[in-house]
């Protein structure tokens, strides 16, 4: 057994940084020898890295690096499995840095159990015992539609497709499965600090704080003289997600990390201000931390981990929803200035598992306004999707430019890679200087009803006090259907003019409704909608909010029943958007969404003041911007 990770030693790298040794990540590497015996070496031409290690051989090994975890109660450190494939010619005298791909998926997947989302909300008791809420048997379901790479068909997890780009160009290649699941031991944590820390000592290894071994169980120890340390890490996903909450440690070493459709908070991945939500559209059950639990435990002998998975289900507060220490502990969001590693954050305008909030706000705190970090975005219009399916060109080139960059040698060519690429609806990738757009200005809009068919948004100031507007929840009714039904009971729908000139919103709108209910709990739900001149709709974007959490989300309260109500203000899911001339700017209000939220059987009838409620818009120049293009 090795005496742990020792962080408080100085990275390899650094080391070797300090020393100017040949071999860091910021020299010319040299190889093997070629036939003509001369030494192959890593080569860069306009700032990308060149296969030079095309015709090499690839050595592949496996080890198990040892953490400082016990997950499993076996008396035994927790032992992460990891795939090493580099070229052969590599070793203390030709080191190259190193890409991982964690996952929880490389020892495939079980069925899962989904919690049913037909079920009651909780209402919050007016004395102090806690009232019951539906929380139905587990179905179980298939988990078939995962996009992870979750390894090859073969004994050996890579080579992935980023493997085969990028190996040949210098870059050793890792696959760590994380604990608990393939040929690892120890237990998920689904996120929460064990899990990462399992992953962060992969990082340690490579930078001589860790001991890995052959052997799952003993065996010799394994060296990484075949690295400086300079670490990477990159995935889809959970695959992705680990890196988010790996950079959040700061673990050193590791210089960059590539999230792609990745969470930064789990709770924003399973609730959404205080709403237990779906991680897709319509399937009438969803998933949680002890659902995707059971998904990815594919250890040995999983029974070991059974008190961990009690854990999460103690933690998750599926009854209420709301936030508590357990998902405090899964937001890496909280750690963000711990973050030392330049981060490539990449995502799906159209991602309704990971949704969009998640890369957003974990941007805006990583950036936090300061125009000169070293952060970048890229915006796909795409759902849960990987750009090297998406855009393989552009996206290998932008990669291979910023992996060089960080990893082998800094230069100018990173400068080439704009702050924020964001693909447009006809497919042409525009270029920002920030994100949300840098001409963005909050603009407040409000809503008003009108006599007959939809109401009408507005930047001018409204007079008097408006009449209110009801609608009642209905579940059963599709949001699909609600958004191009003028007169529903079900929703009130606002709408601009037929726009003059074209709408971009970059960023995320918060609704601040006033409103009252006639029972003690009620979701509310808003849709962003885009009108064509035949009124046919197209959903942008939507947000949910227990609207019993309208004080709080740590704590649930009563909704009052009486006008003016309360105020009910929550961020939706951000958007990058924009709405064409002659087309019009529509926002949508209805309680329960059929396609992510719980569909309780109760219907409350909610009362919203259109004229006391706004809808904060970021608006691509602003205020005037808006007004112009809705004459008024």
């Amino acid at each position: 057994m090795s005496d742990g990770v020792d962080r408080s030693q100085t990275s390899r790298r650094r080391v070797l940084r300090a020393a100017g040794v040949a071999g860091t990540a910021f020299v010319a590497t040299p190889a093997a020898a070629r036939g003509d015996g001369r030494q192959r070496e890593v080569t860069i031409r306009n700032g990308r890295a060149q296969p030079v290690f095309a015709d090499a051989n690839v050595i592949r090994e496996d080890v198990w690096v040892e953490t400082n975890l016990d997950t499993d109660g076996s008396g035994s450190p927790d032992r992460v499995h990891v795939e090493v494939a580099r070229p052969a010619d590599t070793g203390p005298d030709n080191q190259l840095p190193v890409v991982v791909q964690p996952s929880p998926y490389y020892g495939g997947l079980n069925r899962g159990s989904s919690h049913r989302m037909d079920e009651e909300l909780y209402v919050p008791p007016e004395s102090d015992a806690r009232a019951s809420a539906g929380t139905g048997d587990p179905v179980i379901t298939s988990e078939d539609d995962l996009l992870e790479f979750t390894g090859t068909a073969a004994d050996t997890i890579g080579p992935s497709a980023y493997e085969t780009e990028f190996l040949p160009k210098g870059f050793a290649w890792a696959y760590a499965a994380s604990i608990g699941t393939e040929r690892s031991t120890g237990c998920p944590s689904i996120g929460g600090p064990t899990e990462i820390e399992g992953i962060e000592t992969v990082v340690d290894w490579f930078n001589g704080r860790a001991t890995a071994y052959d052997s799952r169980v003993g065996g010799s120890p394994v060296e990484a003289t075949w690295t400086g340390g300079a670490t990477g890490m990159l995935g889809v996903s959970y695959n992705g997600t680990l890196p988010n909450g790996v950079a959040a440690t700061g673990v050193d070493g590791l210089e960059t990390i590539v999230p792609i459709a990745a969470i930064s908070s789990w709770y924003d991945y399973y609730r959404s201000n205080g709403a237990v939500i779906a991680t897709g559209p319509g399937a009438g059950s969803a998933m949680d931390t002890d659902s995707l639990f059971d998904a990815i435990i594919t250890r040995s002998n999983p029974s070991v981990c059974d008190a961990s998975r009690q854990d999460l289900v103690d933690g998750q507060e599926r009854l209420t929803g709301n936030r508590n220490d357990f998902w405090d502990e899964r937001d890496y969001v909280h750690d963000v200035d711990d973050v030392e590693a330049a981060v490539f954050a990449v995502h799906g305008l159209d991602d309704t598992n990971v949704k969009t909030r998640n890369v957003a706000r974990w941007y805006d705190a990583l950036t936090a306004g300061d125009g000169e970090h070293s952060h970048r975005m890229w915006l796909m219009q795409a759902a849960h999707a990987d750009p090297i399916q998406h855009h393989p060109e552009p996206w290998i080139d932008t990669l291979n430019v910023w992996l060089t960059h960080w990893l082998h040698e800094q230069g100018d060519a990173i400068d080439d890679i704009p702050t924020a690429t964001v693909e447009r609806s006809a497919g042409g990738l525009d270029t920002y200087d920030a994100w949300p757009h840098q001409a963005v200005e909050r603009v407040d809009v409000t809503p008003l009803s009108i006599a007959d068919g939809p109401g009408m948004l507005t930047v001018q100031p409204t007079i008097g006090d408006p009449e209110p507007e009801s609608f009642v929840d209905d579940p059963s009714v599709p949001t699909t259907s609600l958004v191009e039904t003028f007169d529903s009971p079900y929703a009130v729908v606002y709408r601009t003019e037929p726009l003059q000139s074209a709408v971009h919103v970059s960023g995320t709108i918060e609704p601040r409704l006033a409103l009252a209910s006639d029972e003690p709990a009620a979701l509310v739900t808003v849709v962003l909608v885009e009108y064509d001149p035949s009124d046919e709709a197209h959903i942008v974007s939507r947000g949910w909010m227990n609207a019993t959490n309208a004080d709080s989300l740590y704590e649930s309260e009563r909704i009052s029943a009486k006008l003016p109500g309360q105020s009910v203000t929550f961020p939706m899911q951000a958007v990058d958007h924009v709405f064409e001339p002659d087309h019009r700017l529509g926002l949508v209000v209805r309680s329960s969404d059929y396609d992510f939220t719980r569909r309780p059987s109760h219907q409350p009838e909610l009362q919203l003041i259109p004229g006391w409620s706004t809808f904060e818009l970021p608006v691509v120049g602003g205020r005037d911007a808006f007004r112009e293009a809705n004459g008024n």
